[in-house]
């Protein structure tokens, strides 16, 4: 089974993730990443936190290659004002 990793990206800090999962796929890969965001962004609005959506995880194989990225924007479904579509 493929091990992914999830690294947390805010601006130019990165917090490394050392341990990973394993999951069956990159789709299972990217639903963890949304869950896991849209549940840090209820923990840190339920604990009074600013919002902060400019944040990502970058989510990589064993081998540190990118499989892809996962912006908390797209967890939420939300659309950035100054984006595309606006």
């Amino acid at each position: 089974m493929p091990h992914y990793y999830f690294h947390l990206r805010e601006a130019a800090h990165v917090s490394r993730d050392g341990q990973g999962a394993d999951l069956p796929s990159g789709k299972e890969a990217r639903s963890k990443a949304m869950r896991t965001a849209r549940d840090v962004v209820c923990k840190e609005l339920l604990e009074g936190e600013p919002l902060n959506l400019e944040r990502e995880y970058e989510i990589t194989d064993d081998d540190g290659m990118g499989v892809m990225t996962v912006t908390f924007t797209m967890a939420l479904g939300a659309r950035r004002l100054d984006g595309p579509n606006h």
